[in-house]
């Protein structure tokens, strides 16, 4: 895997790997988290799944959200390495603009209001009213 290595969290001096968020399918790497098998686990680890799956449905909903918004990513890109880099790039920025601006009502801030119920220390995604998924903004 060519992923960049550690660095520091914005607004922290906590250094840390970027990873990917993986299934139970997938097999362990230094480079992926997947979450814990089993039943009854320790409430941190419970946490730890928690939190992973929120990740990845987040992950897969912008995914979504992106293909419906940009009929290019559908199907493979036929150009090189280089210019389907830039393509999702350029995909990600407008995204982020679309978000930033609020050109669309469905992905503006106060469409996507989280709360928290803190039950067991978990914490339990509330939609916002005119939202029916989460939309986080991606960096390219």
């Amino acid at each position: 895997m060519n992923l960049p290595g550690a660095s520091l969290l914005p607004g922290s001096q906590l250094q840390t790997s970027y990873v990917i968020a993986g299934d139970r399918a997938f097999p362990l790497r230094t480079y992926l988290m997947k979450p814990f098998g089993g039943r009854n686990l320790p409430v941190e680890q419970d946490i730890f799944n928690y939190r992973l799956s929120h990740c990845r449905r987040l992950i897969k909903n912008t995914f979504e959200i992106c293909l419906s918004m940009w009929r290019v990513l559908t199907k493979p890109i036929k150009t090189s390495a280089d210019s389907a880099d830039a393509i999702i790039k350029a995909v990600c920025c407008l995204h982020n603009f679309l978000i930033a601006e609020e050109l669309n009502p469905d992905l503006s801030p106060t469409a996507m209001a989280d709360g928290e119920d803190s039950e067991n220390g978990i914490r339990r995604l509330q939609l916002g009213p005119r939202s029916h998924t989460a939309i986080p903004s991606i960096i390219p």
